[in-house]
């Protein structure tokens, strides 16, 4: 009876096992579909697929993390603000369900990643708002715990996306925090530690090469620059990060003929995926960079017809923490210039 009642408890035992096993396989399986759809730029089929991992597993980070990534990359993609809340609610519930998987010793080197990963994705957003105190404070709790995971399993080579990041950035910024100085310069240990993850990682390579291309242009690299936009926009060619950031490089290298094309691009990836998406933000944006390429190329009349159309919107409707820079009020210098 007693040898009856332990193979029975062995076999349940070895069930649970494989039930846990199984899930976590379809979990990561999810996870990869999840972020290959996001790279695509296919937002509502990644959002059903993170969704997915939810109703698999709702006390997993996973799908509340990514959730939270989709809803990132959709303000940075769309320059909108429209999905904080959505933004916010899920990557506060990653770092809850990472930090309880901690707490009870589960899988403690991916509970780490995804509590890391949860904390630096909102550092990122912090610091899209230039909320730059906080962004520090959560990417110093992000790489804390990164960096656990690495010393628990040092083949996770995801986690290097998070640490890279913040140590190029935390050194980018140092000149506006006097504190961060005293940190040293580790641009470059930064930027081979998001190449590791591009080229070992297993979920973060796409979000890694986009990194990069913001990196390369900081950094004024503009060859490397080219070169990986290049490779995102064959791999991903509805990519609109990419061609954010290749528009603007055109402007700053004054080749407004490739500039302006390439703001036409975004222009119509942007309208093509409809309003539930962007707000009247990103067309400022565009609208003020179609008016500058038309001025320097000569083209007056269209300059001032796109500089009119930026400086007629009222104030309340739009929200100027979008913005790294004053559009209206660049483009009311393009309306004055274009006078004398």
């Amino acid at each position: 009876m007693k040898l009856k009642l332990i193979f029975i408890l062995s076999i349940l035992f070895f069930q649970n096992l494989f039930a846990q096993d199984s899930t976590e396989i379809k979990i990561m399986e999810l996870s990869r579909q999840g972020l290959h759809e996001m790279s695509l730029d296919d937002f509502e089929k990644a959002k059903e697929t993170f969704a997915k991992i939810i109703e698999i597993d709702s006390t997993s980070p996973n799908g509340y993390l990514f959730l939270a990534t989709v809803y990132h990359n959709l303000m940075a993609d769309f320059r909108s603000l429209k999905f904080m809340n959505e933004f916010y609610a899920n990557i506060d519930k990653a770092i809850l369900m990472a930090q309880k998987r901690i707490d009870n010793s589960k899988d403690l080197a991916r509970s780490y990643q995804y509590l890391g990963a949860s904390y630096g994705f909102k550092g990122l957003r912090d610091a899209s708002l230039n909320n730059f105190l906080s962004a520090f404070s959560n990417g110093l709790n992000g790489l804390n715990a990164l960096e656990d995971a690495l010393e628990i399993n040092s083949e996770i080579y995801d986690s290097y996306y998070g640490i890279g990041v913040y140590h190029y950035w935390r050194a980018k910024k140092a000149g506006l925090f006097k504190y961060l100085i005293f940190f040293g310069d580790s641009r470059e240990q930064g930027i081979e530690e998001i190449k590791l993850t591009r080229d070992k990682g297993e979920l973060c390579g796409a979000v890694s090469a986009e990194a990069l291309i913001r990196i390369y242009q900081a950094e004024k690299d503009y060859k490397n620059f080219f070169k990986i936009v290049d490779e995102v926009l064959l791999k991903y060619p509805k990519d609109i990060y990419a061609r954010w950031y290749l528009a603007e490089t055109y402007i700053i290298l004054g080749n407004w003929e490739k500039a302006l094309e390439t703001y036409k691009e975004v222009e119509k990836l942007i309208y093509k995926n409809g309003k539930d998406y962007y707000g009247v933000e990103a067309e400022i944006e565009i609208w003020y960079y179609f008016a500058l390429c038309h001025k320097n190329l000569g083209n007056p009349k269209l300059a001032k017809e796109f500089a009119e159309k930026v400086v007629a919107i009222p104030k309340i409707k739009y929200d100027k923490r979008i913005f790294q820079k004053d559009f209206v009020s660049l483009s009311k210098e393009i309306l004055l210039g274009l006078k004398m």
